[in-house]
């Protein structure tokens, strides 16, 4: 019989050590298969969206792990995303989410009351921020695009250069937009 309190040692070990959502390239937009999230205790696997078991919710995010092409997040867990290449598409499922586009040109998402600080340190993002989700948003170099909607609440970062595009609809509140922001549709 095995001791329970080893049991629990042992689970909360693999938690603290197990690395964030990622680890290696993720599944392509074309339907490929690759793996964008390595699992506690050895327990990733591969699929189009990144299967495996990233850290529970509450848990630290961990170092950052490259995106590839695509990767999600879903519902209890905790992500830590970079995208260096640029051009990656982040999906944060009513999950706790951190990541940064230092390459540009990303799609980020926050989704299913997901909480989320996306940074664009690369510029040209876009954030969609939906259905009663929390976003913290910086886009250093400007030009990028935050949508507010169903219920969600953005607090919004824009840099030098091109004004960040904000648009809040159904419900969607913009706490704060500070730097160079063109705002449509918020209070």
């Amino acid at each position: 019989m095995i001791n329970s309190g080893l049991l629990v040692f042992a689970a909360l070990a693999a938690v603290a050590l197990a690395p964030a959502c990622g680890g290696g390239d993720s599944g392509g937009l074309d339907g490929s298969s690759g793996s964008n999230q390595t699992g506690g205790a050895g327990s990733g696997t591969s699929g189009t969206s990144g299967a495996g078991a990233p850290n529970q919710a509450g848990a630290s995010p961990g170092p950052a792990d490259n995106c590839g092409n695509h990767c999600s997040c879903d519902q209890n867990q905790t992500c830590n995303y970079d995208c260096p290449a640029g051009g990656c598409q982040a999906d944060c499922l009513g999950a706790t989410c951190v990541g940064n586009c230092t390459g540009g040109d990303c799609a980020l998402d926050c989704d299913e009351g997901g909480d989320c600080s996306y940074q664009c340190s690369g510029g040209g993002c876009s954030f969609d921020c939906d259905n009663e989700s929390s976003c913290n948003i910086q886009c250093s170099t400007g030009s990028c695009e935050v949508s507010c909607d169903a219920g969600s609440t953005c607090n919004v970062t824009c840099g030098a250069g091109a004004a960040c595009a904000v648009t809040c609809e159904n419900g969607g509140q913009l706490a704060a937009c500070t730097g160079n922001c063109d705002v449509q549709g918020c209070n």
